[in-house]
C-alpha cells in the first residue's frame, strides 16, 4: 500500500482527534463534577487534560504515520507524519475547549448540562460533516458518533456518582 494523500490523512486525524478531545473532556469533566469536585479543580482539570492529551494525540499522530510510512519515501513521509500529528493536536485542543468552556461561567449544574450539550451537538455535527466529507450517509453517520460519545459521557458520570468527593 503506497502513502496516503495528505487529503486523506488531515481528514482522519483531524476527525480523530476532534472527536476524541470532545468525548475524553466531557467525559472527564461530567465525571469528576458528578463526583463533587469544585469548580476551580474542573477547570484545572480539564485545561491540563486538553494539554496533555493534545500533545499526547499529536506525537502518538506522527509516531503512527512515520512508521507506517518508514519505507516510503522519506522526505514525503515525514512531511506527511507532521500533517498528521498536527490536525491531531489542533483538532483535539479546538474540540476540548468545547465541553470545558461552559465551566469557566460559573460552577452551577447548570454550567455541567451546558457542557455536555454543546459536546453532543458537536459530536453529532462532526458525525454528519463526516459522513459528508467521506461520502458515505451523514445522518447515520452522525447519529453513530452522538450515541457512541454519548455512551462515553454516560460512563463518565456513572464512575464519577460511584466516587464522590463530597
Amino acid at each position: 500500500m503506497g502513502i496516503e494523500s495528505k487529503k486523506e490523512i488531515v481528514v482522519r486525524s483531524s476527525f480523530f482527534g476532534f472527536e476524541d478531545g470532545l468525548v475524553s473532556t466531557v467525559g472527564l469533566l461530567s465525571g469528576i463534577a458528578a463526583a463533587g469536585v469544585d469548580n476551580k479543580a474542573i477547570i484545572t482539570t480539564g485545561i491540563v487534560l486538553v494539554a496533555v492529551e493534545a500533545l499526547s494525540m499529536g506525537v502518538g499522530g506522527f509516531l503512527s504515520e512515520e512508521t507506517v510510512e518508514e519505507g516510503e519515501h522519506q522526505r514525503r513521509a515525514f512531511k506527511l507524519s507532521l500533517d498528521s500529528g498536527f490536525a491531531l493536536l489542533f483538532s483535539y485542543i479546538v474540540a476540548g475547549l468545547i465541553p470545558l468552556m461552559p465551566y469557566f461561567l460559573g460552577s452551577s449544574t447548570v454550567y455541567v448540562y451546558i457542557s455536555i450539550i454543546s459536546a453532543l451537538i458537536s459530536l453529532f455535527l462532526l458525525g454528519f460533516v463526516g459522513g459528508k466529507v467521506m461520502k458515505t450517509n451523514p445522518i447515520k453517520n452522525a447519529l453513530r458518533v452522538f450515541a457512541l460519545g454519548g455512551l462515553t459521557i454516560l460512563v463518565g458520570i456513572f464512575i464519577g456518582n460511584l466516587f464522590p468527593v463530597a
